[in-house]
């Protein structure tokens, strides 16, 4: 019972790390943007995003090796009915939140003839909107903005995206956090207020104490180079040095947790939690992580078998 306990924790702890900073990436030249297309859809009142850059990260070995193999191979019953395949059509994928909802665009091939039918086969109900057909129901609905892109979210959210048209700008705030971005990142996100996306992508475990910790966050800013290996950086704002402290450590001793609970003979894991570093400045707490592709991928290997015999 010992044992296996500790492999678990060695496990989640291990998620939380590689979850977290998949959102970041290394330092270098600084500064992304969202594809206009997708960028005239996101209101003004927007304050997170998590951009995934699909075309750039189909060349990476992590796509090559786990992530078609294991979760695109889910989508060929879809492609053969329906004509759309996400490794060829899928471009780009935003997910954005104004704190209270959160929607999904993309941009790519939709052939909306083809997939629409589909749909509605699959259960999805089909509504009229001006000139837009939204599928779904009275929670969650698709519409094809055009033929390069969807949006997918509220039904009464993507009415009001619809409606306004061209967007304006991104608030300073998010702009801000967008320069601070490596510009070559694959993945990205940023984000101004904790938890902007609410449980939908972050629950927060822990009870109060480690709520009240992410409340202190006024801002994150995250990116991720996947071309060899994975390079991460990940940067909170806190409101306080106090507060920096705090995640700090706390962070500290997330890492120091799954090390302690990882067994001697996972030599792998254990230099993946190695590679690790965190560190404080002032007010601003942040993580950098490389990781080889070798380790990578032997990581993987290992985490995916831990999580077999559980």
């Amino acid at each position: 019972m010992v044992v296996r306990t500790a492999r678990l924790l060695s496990i989640a702890v291990a998620g939380v790390l590689l979850v977290l900073p998949l959102a970041c990436g290394p330092r270098r030249q600084a500064g992304v943007a969202v594809h206009p297309s997708l960028a005239s859809l996101l209101p003004d009142d927007t304050v997170a995003l998590a951009v995934f850059h699909v075309d750039a990260l189909k060349s990476s070995p992590l796509y090559r090796k786990w992530i078609a193999p294991r979760i695109l191979a889910r989508w060929n019953g879809l492609a053969r009915q329906s004509g759309f395949d996400p490794e060829r059509d899928l471009s780009e994928a935003v997910v954005a939140s104004n704190g209270r909802e959160t929607w999904l665009l993309a941009r790519g091939r939709f052939a909306e003839e083809k997939i629409g039918p589909q749909l509605e086969r699959s259960g999805a109900r089909k509504s009229v909107y001006k000139r837009y057909t939204l599928y779904g129901d009275g929670e969650a609905a698709l519409v094809f903005v055009n033929r390069e892109t969807a949006a997918a979210g509220p039904p009464p959210l993507l009415r009001a995206l619809l409606d306004r048209g061209r967007g304006g700008r991104l608030p300073a705030r998010l702009r801000e956090r967008m320069r601070a971005v490596p510009a070559g990142s694959q993945i990205w996100a940023v984000s101004v207020g904790p938890n902007p996306f609410g449980s939908v992508v972050l629950p927060l475990p822990g009870g109060p104490a480690l709520e009240r910790l992410w409340n202190s966050v006024e801002s994150i800013w995250a990116g991720a180079d996947l071309r060899s290996g994975l390079n991460m950086t990940v940067e909170w704002t806190c409101r306080t040095k106090d507060d920096g402290k705090l995640l700090h450590d706390a962070l500290r001793g997330l890492i120091g947790l799954g090390r302690l609970n990882t067994p001697d003979r996972e030599r792998d894991l254990l230099r993946f939690y190695d590679s690790i570093r965190v560190s404080q400045r002032e007010s601003v707490v942040r993580v950098d992580t490389q990781v080889s592709q070798d380790l990578l991928e032997k990581f993987l290997s290992r985490m995916e078998r831990l999580a077999g015999q559980g």
